[in-house]
């Protein structure tokens, strides 16, 4: 496995944990359930994007502009979310505890990257292919912003 595809599937494993987080706090929130359930599916949805990527890279057909950030940033965002995840099953943390440190997610390194290398202006055919999986979905720092306005928290 090359450089990339060791990248490409260690992003992979920084959306599927962030999805396990957003998933505990669906079940610990009640007031929250749907909008959680609802960013851990999209989450999981980012993570296939990246097995598609995958798979572009394994047929050469990945764009170089389009490689993750390397692998020691990868790894510090994934350490990060563990810490995250373990924080958010502390007994004392609230729902805008929960939804801070969310946004802290959201502004790691690699979820940047996903947001805005897909929808960056290109006419590159596996990036708009990538980009069709996303259609119709805000990011999630605005929708966790919004959520946080909303709710007066």
């Amino acid at each position: 496995m090359g450089d990339t595809a060791r990248r490409i599937v260690a992003c992979i494993a920084v959306e599927n944990t962030i999805a396990e987080v957003y998933n505990y706090c669906s079940n610990r929130f009640d007031e929250a359930r749907d909008f959680f359930s609802d960013l851990s599916r999209e989450e999981v949805n980012h993570a296939t994007i990246l097995e598609v990527a995958g798979g572009y890279e394994s047929a050469g057909k990945l764009p170089k502009d389009i490689v993750p950030v390397n692998l020691p940033n990868i790894f510090a965002t994934l350490d990060f979310i563990v810490g995250v995840y373990d924080k958010v099953k502390g007994k004392d943390v609230s729902l805008k505890d929960a939804l801070d440190l969310a946004l802290a997610m959201e502004n790691s390194k690699v979820e940047s990257y996903l947001m805005e290398t897909l929808t960056k202006d290109t006419d590159d055919k596996v990036i708009h292919n990538l980009r069709k999986l996303l259609l119709d979905e805000r990011s999630h720092i605005e929708k966790i912003q919004e959520f946080i306005q909303q709710r007066g928290l």
